[in-house]
C-alpha cells in the first residue's frame, strides 16, 4: 500500500480496499487544511510534516504496517516543535526550518542515530551521550525549503543558496558546506 498526503487528509491506498482515510477531519482531533506535506521513509516507515503540526508517521514496533494504521505523532519528537522540511539521512531524521516558540527558518535539527529497524529515540541536542544536534545556516541565504539525499550527503536548499550536510562523527557529528551561494530552490517539491 501507499500513503498519500493531500490538503486535509492522509490516505492509504492499496489493491484490496482502495482508498482509506487514515487521518484527517473527523478521524483525528487535528485538521490539516491546505498544507503542503513533505514526505520521506525512514527504514520503510513513512514519515511526513506539514510545517504546522507535529511530524507524523506510521509506526508500531514489532507489528507490520497495514492500511488500518492511523498516523501518529513522530515518537520522541520534542513537544511544541514543528518543522517545514523533514528528511531521512543515514540513520538520522533531520528536521529543518524549525519553529520552537520562535521561528528559525535556517535551523537544521537532527536526531540521535537510530538502531536498525527502529525510529530515533531522542532529538536532545544538549545531551552529551548521543549524536543529536542542531545548527543554523547562513541567515542571508533565505529560509530552508527543501532537502534531498544525493550520493552520501544531504543537500539542503534554501531560497537563495544550497548547502551540503555530511556525517563526519566525532564532536561535530555533521559538517556543513555551502555549495552554491546564489542558487537555491523555488519550492519544497522542486
Amino acid at each position: 500500500h501507499i500513503y498519500c498526503y493531500s490538503g486535509d487528509q492522509i490516505l492509504s491506498v492499496d489493491n484490496n480496499s482502495g482508498v482509506r482515510v487514515v487521518t484527517g477531519p473527523g478521524v483525528t482531533a487535528t485538521n490539516y487544511p491546505e498544507k503542503v506535506w513533505l514526505t520521506d521513509q525512514f527504514a520503510g516507515i513513512p514519515i511526513a510534516t506539514n510545517g504546522a503540526d507535529k511530524p507524523q508517521c506510521f509506526y508500531n514496533p514489532g507489528t507490520p504496517i497495514t492500511p488500518s494504521f492511523l498516523s501518529q505523532d513522530l515518537p520522541f519528537w520534542p513537544d511544541g516543535v514543528t518543522c517545514k522540511v523533514l528528511r531521512t539521512y543515514k540513520n538520522f531524521i533531520v528536521g529543518m526550518n524549525i519553529v520552537d516558540v520562535d521561528a528559525y527558518p535556517n535551523m537544521v535539527w537532527w536526531s540521535d542515530a537510530a538502531e536498525p529497524g527502529f525510529l530515533p529515540t531522542t532529538y536532545d541536542y544538549a545531551a552529551t551521550d548521543n549524536l543529536a544536534g542542531r545548527t543554523q545556516l547562513g541567515m542571508g541565504s533565505g529560509a530552508i525549503i527543501g532537502a534531498e539525499v544525493l550520493r552520501d550527503a544531504l543537500y539542503i536548499y534554501t531560497e537563495n543558496a544550497t548547502f551540503r550536510m555530511d556525517f563526519v562523527g566525532g564532536n561535530f557529528v555533521m559538517k556543513f558546506t555551502q555549495v552554491f551561494a546564489n542558487s537555491g530552490a523555488f519550492g519544497p517539491r522542486c
